[in-house]
This record gives structure tokens, sequence and C-alpha cells, in this order.
């Protein structure tokens, strides 16, 4: 059975946080609330996505590594605060984090390709903690583009992909269900479902 899951998106705001927090809801219906977490590896800036999940889901366990205060990548938030951004440090905490609780949200930063230092981006984030990642992609025009990229970014670095997620924000019309269509046949990628994942061996 799957025990974690790794969110990510084709860009920032395009739902990672509201669908992170829709899966755990899910997860309470097979899960105690307190074993289930949610993990934020890399956080920045002044709103901040843990608080956001704690608003939507009361008493569920967060956890960060790294709490930046500049809304930036991740790389360049963490030099204006003098920090280096670890994989060690964040696979470690995750270690401690599997161990407290029976499953584990795990939510990137950004994009996949986004920076963390200067030689690691978020991708390899989900390839360090080898965890299957859902892809939250937008319904804007350029989507087929955009998440045909992230889809062979993930697969480039070894990431199973558990699923496309299509984010509710924009419209509902044939051009973006057609888009969908395209994404899911070009990519080779279905649309994520807990059901299958939570029965996987």
């Amino acid at each position: 059975m799957t025990k974690s899951l790794f969110v990510s998106g084709t860009d920032t705001n395009v739902g990672k946080t509201y669908y992170s927090i829709a899966i755990l809801k899910q997860l309470t219906k097979h899960f105690a609330l307190d074993q289930l977490a949610y993990y934020k590896p890399v956080q920045s800036g002044d709103e901040k996505d843990y608080d956001v999940i704690r608003q939507g889901l009361p008493g569920i366990a967060t956890y960060t590594s790294y709490d930046l205060t500049c809304a930036a990548s991740p790389d360049y938030a963490a030099s204006i605060e003098g920090v280096k951004i670890s994989l060690a440090k964040i696979a470690n905490d995750f270690k401690e984090i599997q161990a407290k609780h029976k499953f584990v949200i795990v939510e990137g930063a950004g994009g996949l390709a986004v920076p963390l230092n200067d030689r690691d981006l978020v991708s390899d984030i989900a390839k360090s903690l080898n965890v299957p990642m859902i892809l939250v992609i937008g319904r804007q025009l350029g989507t087929i583009n955009h998440s045909l990229l992230a889809i062979e970014h993930a697969r480039s670095r070894g990431i199973e992909i558990a699923g496309i997620i299509v984010s509710d924000l924009g419209d509902d019309d044939e051009r973006t269900r057609a888009s969908i269509e395209s994404i899911k046949k070009l990519g080779k990628v279905k649309e994520f479902d807990l059901a299958s994942c939570l029965n996987k061996n």
C-alpha cells in the first residue's frame, strides 16, 4: 500500500495545497486523524501553506524542514537568510515523520524544476524520498505544454506518477476538455484515484 504521496503542480498557485487538503480529507475515511500528516519540506513567504492545511483540517499534524520568510524560489529565499537547503535533512525529517504516522502527504514548492540550491530541484525531493507524485495541472491556455514538460521532467528523474488532478481553477469548456484529453493521451497518464493507490501492493 502506498504510504505517502508527493503533490506537485505545473505552476505556483495551481491548487497544490487545496488538493492536499482534499486528499487528506479522503484519507480520514481510512485512517484516524492522528495517523495522517502533512509535510511541506520547504515553505517560503509570509502566507504559510501549513496554516491553510490546519484551517482546512483542524487537528492534522503538519511539518516543515525549512520555514523561510521571503516569498521567492527556495534557493533565493534561503540565500537571503543564510540557509543551505539539504536533501539529506529533508530525507531524515521525512523518515522521522513516517515513523509517527501511517500516511503522509508531501507538498512541493512551486513546480518540479524550481531550484532548492545551486544543484538540487524540487523534483529531487520526490526522487530522494521515493514517493509517487500527483501532478496538479491548470486549465489555462498553455496547459498542454506545461503539463507534458512536467511529466517528462518527472519521468527523467525516475519519479513514479500516480496520476494528474485537473484544477478547478479556470473554465470547463470544450477547449479545456480537449486539452486534458491530449495531456492524458500524450503524457500516458491517468487522473488520480486514491483508492487505487491505497490498494496498490
